[in-house]
């Protein structure tokens, strides 16, 4: 697993940034596809003293992770601009590949037929980041004196995401997975304009296979003028401004370069200066590389400008906190007694597992492969630490649990090579 604070040396370079708003924090809706059904969530405290933080990023169980370009682009460009033009990623790599994969083409699910939607990228095993605008919007329809009248909507009766979708057809060998939940704004659902961003759950942990990128937030944008920003997105229209270009939303794109952070500050707001963005890549991030992993801060929400909704401090916290508490493999300690650790982690030859305080009672340990079936069970442990060898186990993600009891006190997971 990979974090953002890892890159910037957050132990020595802290800044301490905080904020007494913390009741002007916007709450999130949650929207059940299923029962049609709206939760209000209370927006989380986001009091903190750091000026950046991040959700883990993580390479998935599924090898062949690639670097990509970390070099101003020379060529391709967008006249006046330092970001490439729009090519399809198969040019460049396997689209297969690591972060490439966790490019989400969506589809609206209606009336037993697919539709394609908007642009998307993973976020954790079972959360997909795209825009408010790609799952709830206005829509237009005549009342009985034939007066067009506004009537908000939900995007279909579900949506159904596929990885790396290209040349019209899903990858054989990337799972895909329908949504059964969708998370936006409160202050979208009701003035349709402000933080356009979401939050897709879906039905099947499908980033344990494919990985997915972190999300971030930083105060100080300083640290990242100079980086590369990377964007994968599914354009399925005329490019507006220049007839030539003609999309159709089946093929997987790819461009490059730097971003404008001048109205990140003020308006939460990113943009690409002098390029215009395409119906079907709403929604898609911008990312970046920090110490081996990728990291989205943004979604695409204008076509003038490529203006993204930024993740600002706000809207961060109460994206990780959904993330967080709706991951079917979270860590999760329910009772202080008990911690584990496996080291070393990835797994090579054999792994130790070491509880944080000495144990009192017996611990029972199930590993658990990444389909969730139980591969192998330790009884009655009451060492400080137990050795796995790695014949014992198989190749990719792993979860455990720790129990006394039949109550489970740790939760955790860990990968083996």
């Amino acid at each position: 697993m990979k974090n953002v604070f890892q890159f910037f040396g957050i132990a020595t370079t802290i800044i301490l940034y905080s904020s007494g708003a913390i009741g002007q924090n916007d709450t999130l809706i949650s929207y059940n596809v299923r029962t049609r059904t709206i939760t209000i969530l209370p927006p989380v405290d986001d009091d903190h003293l750091f000026g950046l933080d991040s959700t883990s990023a993580f390479q998935g169980a599924f090898e062949n992770a690639i670097q990509l370009p970390d070099d101003l682009p020379g060529e391709n460009l967008y006249d006046h601009s330092l970001f490439t033009r729009l090519t399809p990623a198969d040019h460049f790599f396997d689209v297969t590949s690591y972060p490439i994969r966790t490019a989400i083409r969506m589809f609206r699910y209606q009336n037993d037929s697919l539709k394609g939607s908007c642009s998307g990228i993973m976020v954790s095993d079972n959360m997909v980041l795209t825009a408010a605008h790609c799952v709830f919007w206005d829509r237009f329809i005549k009342d009985e004196f034939n007066n067009l009248i506004s009537v908000k909507t939900w995007a279909g009766d579900s949506l159904f995401v596929s990885p790396a979708y290209n040349n019209g057809k899903n990858q054989a060998e990337l799972p895909n997975s329908y949504v059964k939940k969708y998370y936006i704004f409160k202050n979208y659902y009701d003035e349709v304009y402000f933080e356009d961003i979401a939050l897709l759950e879906l039905n099947n942990p499908i980033g344990r296979q494919l990985g997915w990128v972190g999300i971030t937030y930083i105060v100080d944008t300083l640290r990242l003028r100079n980086k590369i920003f990377h964007k994968l997105s599914y354009p399925r229209t005329v490019n507006p401004f220049d007839s030539s270009e003609v999309y159709n939303g089946d093929t997987l794109y790819y461009n490059f370069g730097r971003v404008d952070f001048s109205a990140y500050s003020k308006q939460g707001m990113l943009e690409v200066k002098n390029v215009s963005g395409i119906p079907g890549q709403s929604g898609s991030s911008l990312f970046f590389e920090s110490n081996g992993g990728y990291y989205s801060i943004g979604v695409l929400n204008f076509s003038n400008n490529l203006v993204h909704q930024g993740i600002t401090r706000s809207i961060y916290y109460q994206l990780k906190n959904v993330i967080e508490k709706n991951s079917p493999v979270q860590t999760y300690i329910e009772d202080d007694a008990i911690t584990a650790l496996v080291y070393p982690n990835p797994v090579s030859r054999f792994g130790v597992f070491t509880f944080g305080k000495t144990n009192e009672m017996p611990l029972n340990l199930e590993i658990y492969n990444s389909c969730g079936q139980l591969i192998l069970i330790k009884k009655a442990i009451q060492s400080p630490s137990i050795r796995i060898d790695r014949n014992e186990l198989q190749r990719g993600i792993h979860f455990f649990s720790v129990s006394i009891d039949n109550k489970v006190l740790y939760k955790g997971k860990f990968m083996v090579l």
